[in-house]
């Protein structure tokens, strides 16, 4: 965007386009030159220093007009700011989120229990994903579950990435893509499986932290 001012018409008679010197004493009644006695010794001198008074004053107030516009430009250039390869927005809110994410897929392959129960709500609630509730748990169905199935684990790689994030208020959406693959130590000998699915984890703000209610 190419920013431009017009100078007003005495201006350019001043700098000599479309007019000359002998403009500015042609007007000084209108008071744009004052003080100046024609005939007088160095007459020329203080012409040519009242035009460069004027000529500043002139200025000034352009060169005002010309910054604001600047910076007004600058701010309505500017784009918000989004995570690579996402529409999630990039806050303070979105990035704890992010943050926390990241903290649980850590402690995750470290197999921390402990780690992964403090980053969980009091009011967590799983329903595995099917319609019958005698399998639905809740924190200290978790642990349990937490418990039973990292210390089979013999080996564990995981990427998560980030796909969205919706806040409801105190709570958010957050949808994922899982990927990675584990060994399981079994009965029947070892299992290894890969996982690449969709997944969604919920979390819910307590106090300045972001804790999970479900999808752990």
């Amino acid at each position: 965007m190419r920013l431009s001012v017009s100078l007003p018409p005495i201006f350019r008679q001043i700098a000599g386009d479309g007019g000359s010197w002998r403009t500015v004493t042609a007007r000084k009644s209108a008071g744009l030159v004052a003080g100046v006695a024609p005939g007088a010794a160095g007459t020329n001198r203080a012409i040519h220093l009242a035009v460069l008074n004027r000529l500043c004053n002139l200025v000034r107030p352009l060169g005002l007009l010309c910054l604001s516009g600047l910076l007004a430009a600058g701010a309505s250039c500017a784009h918000p700011n989004f995570y690579p390869g996402t529409s999630i927005l990039r806050t303070d809110e979105t990035q704890k989120i992010v943050d926390t994410i990241d903290q649980y897929r850590v402690r995750l392959a470290e197999r921390n229990v402990e780690g992964l129960l403090v980053m969980a709500s009091q009011k967590y609630r799983e329903d595995s994903g099917t319609p019958r509730s005698d399998d639905d748990y809740g924190y200290e169905g978790l642990r349990q579950v937490l418990r039973t199935r990292l210390t089979r684990l013999k080996s564990i790689w995981y990427e998560i990435e980030m796909r969205d994030i919706r806040l409801r208020g105190p709570q958010a959406d957050v949808d994922v893509f899982l990927n990675g693959s584990f060994e399981m130590a079994a009965r029947s000998g070892d299992r290894y499986r890969r996982v690449n699915d969709y997944h969604r984890f919920v979390l819910e703000k307590e106090g300045d932290r972001w804790k999970f209610v479900s999808g752990m």
